[in-house]
């Protein structure tokens, strides 16, 4: 039995503070891996089967909680699992205080344990949804997002705005700019980054380029040639040494081989499901 793996939009009053749900679901004997790039964009996740680890880009494994929260500065690296059934939660940047009621300033950990989130009965019902469809799972978990959602602990209007312009620019747009589009000083900019996302404009900026970028790439298989956003090829390859390890080719090669084939995995939408 192949792979399955699934996307859903959110329910509409959840819709501005998430962006999507994932989930994939391998076989009893099938082994997982899928590497991560640093795209400044925080999850939750929710493994109802299996085990998974965080292989970081000088080789070291960590294990992940079974229920776990992935902020915005987690580095290049590669999931690993054996036999997994995993829904994760993308939130939109700027979201994670409003739903956990921590800042993303205050994780000391790039992937945290989110069990003391949980009542004991919530932990139950969650664990006994396992088989389950992905519209059921979903069911419940926006349930728990919408009873934790505090209303007074959203980003300001002007950290939306810069969240949105970097978002619509592939982090292109200047910096001196951005400032003026929000009216903020960039030591402004800076504080609101660094309580309510976790990281600097410049450095999210840099991530969410370089990620779009190698999105990019991997959808139109070709010769690397110098993406928008970098000054030259060695600006590039530079960035991608930077935050994986390895120059942009050897990187693509990389996930090309480490992540299933189109014709190994089964895709589809939740909402075309009864």
């Amino acid at each position: 039995m192949p792979a399955t793996a699934w996307t859903a939009a959110p329910s509409p009053r959840l819709k501005p503070f998430v962006q999507c749900y994932r989930g994939v679901s391998t076989g009893d004997q099938q082994s997982f891996a899928q590497t991560v790039l640093p795209s400044g964009m925080p999850y939750l996740y929710f493994l109802f089967q299996g085990s998974l680890c965080f292989v970081d880009k000088i080789g070291t494994e960590k294990d992940l909680p079974a229920f776990g929260f992935s902020g915005s500065g987690v580095d290049f690296g590669l999931f690993q699992g054996e036999a997994i059934d995993l829904v994760a939660v993308q939130l939109h940047p700027g979201m994670t205080e409003a739903v956990l009621h921590i800042p993303p300033s205050e994780f000391q950990n790039p992937y945290t344990d989110l069990r003391d989130l949980w009542s004991v009965d919530e932990i139950d019902r969650l664990r006994q949804l396992e088989g389950y469809t992905p519209s059921v799972r979903i069911a419940f978990i926006e349930g728990w997002l919408w009873r934790r959602l505090d209303h007074h602990r959203l980003p300001d209007a002007a950290l939306r705005q810069a969240v949105h312009l970097l978002q619509r620019t592939s982090g292109q747009i200047a910096l001196p700019s951005l400032e003026t589009h929000v009216n903020l000083s960039y030591r402004q900019l800076q504080r609101k980054f660094h309580h309510s996302i976790g990281l600097s404009p410049k450095y999210f900026a840099r991530a969410l380029r370089f990620s779009q970028t190698i999105g990019r790439l991997l959808a139109h298989p070709g010769p690397v040639v110098i993406p928008d956003g970098y000054y030259d090829q060695s600006h590039f390859i530079r960035e991608s040494l930077t935050f994986t390890g390895h120059p942009p080719t050897r990187l693509l090669q990389l996930i090309r081989t480490l992540e299933p084939h189109d014709d190994a995995i089964i895709q589809y939408n939740v909402a075309s499901l009864p």
